[in-house]
């Protein structure tokens, strides 16, 4: 004769007695009737009141749920799930059963969670689109990164990209004169529309060839606006020069009034010939910068590199300084 199983049909019978005995406990305790009287209390001591009716236990984290805010029920011969149904009407809070207990939860972040894979880590996403600037053209070599890490990548000729990260991280882009953007990566494709670095883009330089952005510009030049002359006590426009100019030299010759200070433009190249630089004043050479009124100047550029001599060719050998003075402006009529 064989023995007993564990799950002979004695055993399956006490089985599933105690999981009816359960069951039927579990949906008591969530139909049972009760009646509350609330009226402007904290939804702490609302929701005690209710457990307590309904002989449960309640679970909840301060850091998601507002127990503080004041509430008011009046119900007789309620079931708990309506009677808190109707209790958290109008709230971002949610409520379920557990067992003998009663959990409360915000319904936004239980919305938020971020998918996770077997080991509970986050999911990586493979985030792919183009970067484009205001006209839709696409930009090339737009760096694509992952704030926080060294994970990387560039767009290509036809400003397209792709990369992989974790699900949530930031992606940021840049490319020299233009903003860089962020974005969350909770989707698959991101097209990024950049935008042009207006501080940067619109400040310019007089060049050898006219008047340049200072972005486009490549050679070794510094300016210098009417702003930082005016406001010094001079007595000619070298002199008010002196320190605004990187790389510029002003040095005095003599202590004498009125002595005229000497400009040296990336150190001394010779002992045998002049180390002064050309000078152009709005446009033309041969012109002496001590004989203009400082008040009158509009800004001072200096082409200091070997880019001058392609423009202006041997006398350009000691550097270039463009002045370039103020002009009567077309303003409308007050």
């Amino acid at each position: 004769m064989e023995k007993d199983s564990p799950f002979s049909s004695t055993g399956r019978r006490c089985i599933v007695t105690l999981m009816c005995i359960f069951v039927t406990a579990f949906v008591y305790a969530q139909q049972q009737k009760i009646s509350v009287s609330i009226k402007e209390l904290p939804l702490k001591e609302a929701i005690s009141q209710i457990a307590e009716k309904a002989l449960m236990n309640v679970a909840y984290s301060k850091e998601f749920v507002d127990t503080s805010r004041k509430v008011s029920l009046e119900v007789k011969d309620t079931d708990v799930s309506k009677a808190l149904t109707l209790l958290l009407k109008g709230t971002n809070i949610g409520f379920r059963f557990l067992d003998d207990s009663i959990l409360f939860y915000n319904k936004e972040y239980q919305n938020k969670t971020e998918p996770v894979d077997s080991q509970g880590e986050k999911k990586e996403l493979y985030v792919k689109g183009k970067v484009t600037d205001e006209n839709a053209e696409p930009i090339i070599g737009a760096t694509v990164s992952v704030k926080g890490s060294t994970t990387g990548t560039i767009t290509d000729i036809n400003g397209q990209y792709s990369i992989k990260v974790p699900y949530g991280s930031t992606l940021r882009y840049s490319y020299v004169g233009y903003r860089e953007e962020s974005v969350i990566a909770k989707a698959t494709t991101v097209n990024v529309v950049m935008k042009e670095n207006a501080v940067s883009l619109e400040d310019v330089v007089v060049v050898g060839y006219g008047v340049q952005k200072k972005v486009n510009v490549t050679g070794a030049v510094s300016m210098v606006k009417a702003e930082a002359i005016e406001n010094r006590p001079i007595t000619n426009v070298t002199t008010g020069l002196q320190g605004l100019l990187p790389g510029v030299s002003i040095v005095s010759s003599s202590g004498q009034p009125g002595a005229v200070p000497s400009i040296n433009i990336r150190g001394t190249g010779t002992i045998n010939s002049s180390t002064a630089p050309l000078i152009l004043i709005d446009g033309v050479a041969g012109g002496d910068i001590n004989l203009l009124n400082p008040s009158d100047i509009e800004s001072v550029s200096v082409l200091k590199d070997a880019a001058s001599s392609a423009i202006y060719g041997a006398r350009a050998a000691n550097g270039v300084i463009l002045v370039t003075t103020k002009k009567g402006e077309k303003k409308e009529s007050v």
